[in-house]
């Protein structure tokens, strides 16, 4: 059964092969249109995947946030991807390999470089850039002060999706898979969740989430 947000609180989606050929996907921010669940002016997220024509050695130049003011908070998922940061009046820069699970954090003036070790053709992973001080925990970035909260899961960890109640700040539930599979129920639908594919639920909707295969892992995002 198809659903709806209006009647059901759920708006399912997934990356597709042209979104993966472009680098990825903004699925939440205010690129998207006012009335979609993924509006926000708070944070933005893009589940981002580097291929080598886009990030070969040498094929990304080093980039900064300054005109727009805001942080961003990368996490790799699957794969490795090198992060390499440089500073200002200087021709000096940090290799920073980021393997599965691994984190960096750049301010907005920091120059910033991506891209993949040599024998590696992909990898796959989340972005999220808001504007104000760093508050990067472990896996989790973001707070009730800020508007928004991120968070990676894995295996036993899908109960925290189901435990979490969220303050009444935050309006949508942002659930993605990078790996295995989660099985998304609610009263009007069951579906599953593979990698790649999302989910957005609003607030209040009674949604249950289950691992179906052991390995499995993802993002939730409360915004």
């Amino acid at each position: 059964m198809d659903t709806t947000w209006e009647r059901d609180g759920l708006l399912f989606g997934s990356l597709s092969e042209e979104d993966c050929a472009k680098g990825g996907k903004w699925t939440v921010g205010d690129l998207l249109p006012p009335e979609h669940p993924g509006y926000s002016e708070i944070v933005k997220y893009k589940s981002w995947v580097a291929r080598r024509d886009k990030y070969g050695q040498g094929a990304y130049s080093f980039k900064d946030r300054t005109d727009s003011g805001l942080w961003e908070y990368v996490m790799n998922m699957k794969g490795i991807l090198i992060a390499w940061e440089k500073g200002r009046g200087t021709d000096d820069s940090a290799r920073l390999p980021l393997h599965h699970g691994h984190v960096v954090e750049f301010p907005p003036d920091t120059l910033r470089s991506w891209e993949l070790p040599a024998d590696r053709e992909e990898a796959r992973g989340s972005t999220v850039l808001w504007s104000g001080a760093g508050m990067r925990t472990g896996r989790n970035v973001g707070s009730m002060l800020h508007g928004f909260y991120f968070h990676a899961w894995k295996d036993a960890e899908v109960a925290e999706l189901n435990a979490t109640s969220p303050p009444r700040c935050f309006n949508v539930q942002y659930v993605e898979v990078f790996g295995g599979r989660l099985a998304v129920s609610s009263a009007s639908t069951t579906q599953q969740l593979r990698p790649g594919s999302f989910v957005y639920v609003k607030m209040g909707t009674e949604v249950r989430f289950q691992a179906d295969i052991f390995g499995t892992y993802g993002i939730v995002l409360f915004y």
